[in-house]
């Protein structure tokens, strides 16, 4: 029997239109942060608009970015707050998620996997795994020392995967293969994208790599939604290559899909 992918008895999340920012959940900042962060200085590697909040985007970065989201968002922000880029905790605590205590890592975390994970647990959702997910990694032909990276890493997990090929669109050769093998719609226009990865909103530079990575990310969808059809498997997880997976991965998944995650759960 397909594996329930779902906790019937958590309550559904409140339907909302993400095109409405304001009713797909935005938190509030607490006023001390409305205030006092208006002094603070912004870091020089951000993007800027209009009202934005710099003790956020400390916080943002030395949280996430820096530490590869390893510390829970009290720590991110008890870090920042000591270098007198934000508010303290224990003062004016950023409550950025619902429901901490099944999202933030933190104390629960020991860098090896979480401590109420058992090997029998583990054994069972490495089988789950198997028969539940088919795991698919967009890797570039000449990317071989990434490729090797992330199949040790998935190896140590017991998790196979099936590569797909990233796309390439660094030269003309390249974007016109990829425009004939539809992996580019026809109407996308790298010039106007670059116009508007100028702005200062965007403050992006280049936009090839990220254009290259959104078409490959399409195309790697469409090869499962083309392998599902003589798959059995319920779900299909995309990895670019350079994905590191925590050690315990995989009996999180499990716990998230089946005792955690309400019924009408999308991604």
């Amino acid at each position: 029997a397909p594996a329930a992918l779902c906790n019937a008895s958590v309550a559904p999340v409140a339907s909302t239109d993400i095109r409405n920012w304001s009713a797909a959940g935005k938190f509030e900042l607490p006023q001390l942060w409305v205030e006092s962060c208006k002094r603070v200085p912004g870091p020089p590697f951000a993007a800027h608009w209009q009202g934005q909040n710099w003790c956020w985007e400390w916080v943002k970065h030395e949280g996430c970015y820096a530490e590869h989201a390893s510390l829970s968002w009290y720590e991110a922000q008890e870090r920042v707050a000591n270098q007198g880029l934000s508010p303290f905790p224990d003062v004016a605590p950023l409550l950025a998620l619902q429901r901490p205590e099944l999202c933030d890592r933190g104390a629960q975390h020991n860098g090896t996997g979480r401590a109420d994970i058992g090997a029998a647990e583990a054994e069972a959702a490495k089988a789950w795994m198997r028969e539940t997910v088919a795991v698919y990694v967009l890797n570039l032909a000449t990317d071989t020392e990434r490729l090797q990276s992330i199949s040790a890493n998935l190896q140590s997990l017991g998790i196979d995967f099936t590569r797909v090929d990233g796309v390439d669109l660094a030269s003309p050769e390249a974007r016109a293969d990829a425009l004939s093998h539809g992996l580019v719609p026809s109407d996308f226009s790298l010039e106007v994208a670059q116009q508007r990865a100028n702005t200062n909103f965007q403050s992006m530079d280049g936009i090839l790599g990220t254009a290259g990575c959104a078409a490959a990310h399409l195309n790697a969808m469409s090869v499962a939604a083309a392998g599902s059809a003589s798959d059995a498997r319920q779900l299909a997880l995309i990895l670019e290559d350079d994905v590191v997976l925590e050690a315990d991965f995989v009996p999180r998944l499990r716990r998230l899909l089946e005792a955690e995650a309400p019924c009408d759960w999308s991604a």
